[in-house]
């Protein structure tokens, strides 16, 4: 009986562990657009989704709506970018990104020095740093 409770347990512990990493072959922009309106809630959906480069076929972009990762890439076909960056392929560059986008006002880059964003009805604070500015 103890040997099965463990591995409940165990299958579990592991389950919740994975996460609900969200994972597609490949992302239309209108695909992303919905998803970002749909999934950001009022405190983060002006922090916008990190630009992590292009390689021959894609566009690379990071999204963390509360407390996971969304990974996604979109055909260079389907979405021009005006600062195109190489996609970094080392390990620890897996999670870094050149600048912010803003998927709801057409993949625009969000600038640097842009104003931090307030919440109106909470006053939360919404602002992200690249970690391309900090070095």
């Amino acid at each position: 009986m103890k040997p099965i409770l463990l591995l409940l347990i165990l299958l579990l512990v592991g389950a919740g562990c994975v996460g609900p990493f969200k994972k597609k072959a490949a992302w239309s922009p209108a695909e992303v657009t919905e998803w970002y309106q749909g999934t950001s809630i009022p405190a983060t959906i002006h922090r916008g989704i990190g630009y992590q480069g292009t390689d021959e076929s894609f566009h690379y972009f990071i999204a963390r709506p509360i407390d996971f990762f969304v990974f996604i890439k979109i055909p260079r076909a389907q979405l021009q970018i005006e600062d195109v960056q190489p996609r970094q392929q080392s390990s620890s560059a897996g999670l870094g990104v050149y600048y912010w986008v803003d998927p709801l006002q057409g993949f625009r880059k969000k600038e640097p020095n842009q104003p931090v964003q307030r919440n109106a009805s909470t006053g939360s604070v919404s602002n992200f740093e690249s970690l391309a500015r900090r070095g």
